[in-house]
């Protein structure tokens, strides 16, 4: 999968991160900005920090429900990949 550079829509952001080259994003969203943390080919090992449902080195699988949706509720909010490609999507606000 070609993780080229971030994608950019009106209403969300894509930064996609791949373990090793660019496994680690930092976040200054506002509290209760939606993101969204999905594995692509593959399953991936990620933690994921100031947010409402923190993940330590978390398994996700291709199909996973366990990245979608989270909260920020920190001042910074943090995703690290230790294996594996994932998109993390934020959503913009209205």
């Amino acid at each position: 999968v070609d993780l080229g550079g971030l994608c950019e829509e009106p209403a969300w952001r894509g930064h996609p991160l791949r373990a090793g080259v660019s496994g680690d994003l930092v976040l200054a969203e506002p509290a209760g900005t939606i993101v969204s943390v999905i594995a692509v080919a593959g399953s991936a090992r990620v933690s994921v920090e100031g947010m409402a449902y923190p993940l330590e080195e978390a398994t996700l699988g291709p199909l996973s429900s366990l990245g979608l949706s989270n909260v920020a509720v920190g001042e910074v909010q943090r995703v690290r990949v230790s294996s594996g490609e994932v998109l993390v999507i934020v959503n913009n606000p209205a």
